[in-house]
């Protein structure tokens, strides 16, 4: 892997890691305003479903695929 690479890497789990802390302040800023009512007791639900939507998606992309190996 190229230098180029793993700061291209590194980036993005920036801008992921930037974005998910925005994503959970707003939620519970939202929460404790009242905004979104029928969460204040279903939002453990909410974050399993979201772990298990980002572990389908991480090992759905791992490994080698049919159109990428050499031939």
């Amino acid at each position: 892997m190229s230098n180029k690479e793993s700061e291209a890497e590194k980036r993005r789990g920036l801008v992921i890691g930037g974005t998910i802390l925005i994503g959970l302040g707003g939620f519970f800023l939202m929460v404790q305003h009242g905004w979104l009512p029928f969460i204040r007791h279903s939002w453990p639900v909410i974050l399993i479903i979201v772990g298990v939507a980002l572990l389908i998606g991480a090992l759905s992309k791992s490994g080698p695929r049919k159109e990428d190996s050499p031939r």
